[in-house]
């Protein structure tokens, strides 16, 4: 250990300035056997040398509490006024399905599996919400909530998949509506006056044509533009 040295009054002490014992560091000796000492949680106070030597002094008092608090905790996501993302979106997945006020879900017949009744279970099947972009989107929008059928998508990915959203095969291809106006350049706008004059999905979706003025192909013009060059 360490060194037998005389302390004040001619007393003996030995020395353990500077070890650890638990969460607590002994920094000097005041006398009659007390430590001034500074616990991991920044708190300093006096302790027992003998009972911090023997293991019977580890803390300032917070090990205590922790392990109280550890010994309730159940998953440590749902700490009063601390509730997580996850826990918050399993509490609003339970609402829209049990509660008949939610119509386009209770009214639907959509329900959360058993299992998913306990935040545990629904955790380990799903993880942690990615981030504060992302939310429960459910696969097979008549399905329920259960394992299979959800995912963690962001607003962008569950407009693609919500009941209203228009599904187009193209060259055997399917996507919705707006990932082709993306892809070929076309506008909803004119996609939709397409639309209306029940045109084939070929020309429903042919790519843009270059608008010109009825005078562009005028002999005047042509000239003009000759001898601008």
């Amino acid at each position: 250990m360490s060194i037998l040295k005389s302390g004040p009054g001619s007393t003996q002490f030995l020395d353990i300035t500077g070890q650890r014992f638990g969460k607590l560091v002994a920094l000097n000796y005041i006398g009659k056997r007390l430590w001034w000492c500074r616990c991991d949680c920044g708190k300093e106070l006096l302790r027992c040398g003998k009972l911090m030597r023997t293991g019977k002094l580890k803390s300032c008092g917070c090990a205590i509490k922790d392990f109280n608090e550890q010994r309730h905790l159940k998953h440590g996501h749902s700490r009063a006024g601390k509730e997580t993302r996850t826990y918050r979106i399993w509490l609003g997945m339970k609402q829209r399905c049990l509660n008949p006020i939610f119509g386009a879900h209770h009214g639907r017949g959509i329900r959360v599996c058993e299992s998913w009744n306990n935040f545990p279970q629904f955790l380990a099947d799903v993880g942690e919400c990615p981030s504060d972009q992302h939310s429960l989107d459910r696969i097979n929008n008549d399905g329920n909530y259960e394992p299979g059928n959800v995912r963690w998508a962001t607003s962008a990915e569950q407009s693609r998949n919500q009941r209203c959203t228009r599904m187009i095969t193209f060259k055997g291809k399917t996507q919705c509506l707006t990932d082709w106006c993306k892809e070929l350049g076309i506008s909803k706008t004119t996609f939709y006056h397409r639309d209306k004059r029940k045109l084939t999905i070929e020309q429903l979706l042919a790519p843009p044509r270059k608008w010109r003025s009825p005078l562009y192909n005028h002999p005047e013009v042509k000239a003009a533009q000759k001898g601008a060059r």
